[in-house]
């Protein structure tokens, strides 16, 4: 019976392991990694041409015979790369979330260094991402860099980008505070 539990608990942690991490980081530091990914020529906006050149990036990454056509079997290759690519990255977080909450050394987390993580709140309390693994929501990044451009030039800017990621932060807080 303990033993299931321990398996439970720990498969859950596993699950979550992310989720701590996207607070960890500052706004700047999460702007620079948008940009570095998005704004594709380096004109330090993100636009429609950031935009047509990430989707021709996909095509051609795709499009492995290069002949401008996309098969069932390159798409079938690239939809099999993708799940193995994000069963790496979460391979990746749960080894970082037992090193970062295992208090003791051990390898493993006990109920009360899994308890103790920073996604819960008073008394283990659910994290509000709890239930939303690989969803991103009504819009994700989309929605963010269109609510982003606030003068309405179809382009994003550095300062419009760390301004819409502040407030976005300081929506998820008060929604966490119950405000």
């Amino acid at each position: 019976m303990k033993l299931s539990i321990l398996l439970s608990a720990a498969t859950s942690a596993l699950l979550i392991a992310g989720s701590a991490q996207a607070f960890e980081k500052s706004t700047s530091e999460r702007a620079d990694e948008i940009m570095e990914r998005m704004d594709v020529n380096q004109d330090g906006v993100i636009d429609q041409a950031d935009r047509d050149a990430k989707q021709a990036e996909r095509f051609a990454k795709i499009d492995t015979d290069g002949d401008g056509y996309l098969t069932q079997d390159e798409l079938a290759a690239a939809r099999q790369a993708r799940h193995e690519a994000r069963a790496e990255r979460r391979e990746n977080r749960r080894g970082r979330m037992i090193e970062k909450l295992d208090q003791d050394g051990d390898g493993v987390l006990s109920e009360e260094e899994f308890n103790a993580r920073p996604d819960r709140g008073e008394a283990g309390e659910r994290g509000h991402r709890r239930g939303k693994r690989g969803k991103r929501g009504k819009g994700g990044h989309g929605k963010l860099l269109k609510d982003a451009d606030t003068n309405g030039d179809g382009a994003v800017d550095r300062a419009e980008l760390e301004a819409a990621l502040e407030a976005h932060q300081a929506k998820r807080a008060a929604h966490r505070s119950g405000s």
